[in-house]
């Protein structure tokens, strides 16, 4: 269809469709690899969270256990399979008739080792 020497612009070329998939097809797969990240970064932060759980559990139970019972030592155990709790007891420190202790919780997670700490002073 012609008028007055130019043609009549009704809809899109294919060259413009094209252009639109290919961009759409980008912007698709940029969206698809910041999920894959937050879903890694929630499981690493699920991990962490688990890890920290497990050193407030066991803090809680050095607490609750009477001051004569917990002795000085340094102790390892495994938890779930993927976590390794150890704790270490230090008699009258800062002061007499205290004892400090700490308690660690690592795990591994993409080839790299992580670990929570956390420590509390128990007082006679």
């Amino acid at each position: 269809m012609k008028k007055k020497g130019r043609y009549s612009a009704t809809g899109f070329t294919l060259l413009e469709v094209l252009i639109a998939i290919i961009v759409l097809s980008f912007a698709l797969l940029a969206m698809a690899t910041l999920a894959g990240s937050i879903m890694g970064y929630n499981k690493f932060a699920d991990h962490m969270t688990k890890a920290t759980t497990l050193v407030e559990d066991k803090i809680e139970e050095f607490q609750n256990a009477d001051y004569y019972s917990i002795v000085s030592s340094a102790s390892d155990e495994t938890v779930e399979t993927h976590y390794t709790r150890s704790w270490r007891v230090y008699d009258n420190e800062p002061h007499d008739d205290m004892k400090t202790i700490y308690v660690k919780v690592t795990f591994q997670w993409q080839n790299r080792s992580h670990e929570i700490e956390l420590g509390t002073i128990i007082i006679k």
